[in-house]
């Protein structure tokens, strides 16, 4: 009985405090409040605080013969001149809700040492290697 209760606390509190994210027209709502603007184009989603500031680069790259996986996800934050590239694919609006969730994003403020702790935990390098797992060198001739 005590475990049930337990298991029904934490699933409200989850619920609670899960927040709806919805990206409609141009527009990205947070808890129905207009909290960011947004353009997606063949590119990317850029997400912009209500200012305009352009704070959010997401870009999904798919069949690239140069880099294994041929399916993998870009994300940068242009404010910190922080990007990440990883496989794990987030939605728009996952991504907003991971960042709300692990403190890295409160309205339109930045946690700038939880944004460096959630570019750490989700950063693969996939653009930094090649095909066979080695690090690519450019030389200038």
């Amino acid at each position: 009985m005590k475990r049930l209760i337990l298991l029904f606390c934490l699933i409200a509190i989850g619920v609670a405090k899960a927040q709806d994210i919805k990206f409609k027209k141009g527009n990205v709502f947070v808890d129905d409040t207009l909290a960011f603007t947004y353009t997606a184009d063949l590119v990317g989603t850029s997400i912009y605080d209500l200012e305009g500031n352009d704070f959010l680069f997401l870009k999904h790259i798919r069949d690239n013969p140069n880099v294994r996986p041929d399916y993998y996800l870009k994300i940068c934050f242009w404010e910190h001149e922080l990007c990440l590239t990883t496989t794990y694919i987030f939605t728009r609006a996952g991504l907003l809700k991971r960042l709300m969730e692990d403190g890295v994003l409160s309205g339109s403020q930045w946690n700038e040492k939880k944004l460096r702790i959630f570019v750490l935990k989700h950063d693969e390098n996939i653009e930094r290697q090649n095909a066979y797992n080695v690090d690519i060198k450019i030389e200038q001739r």
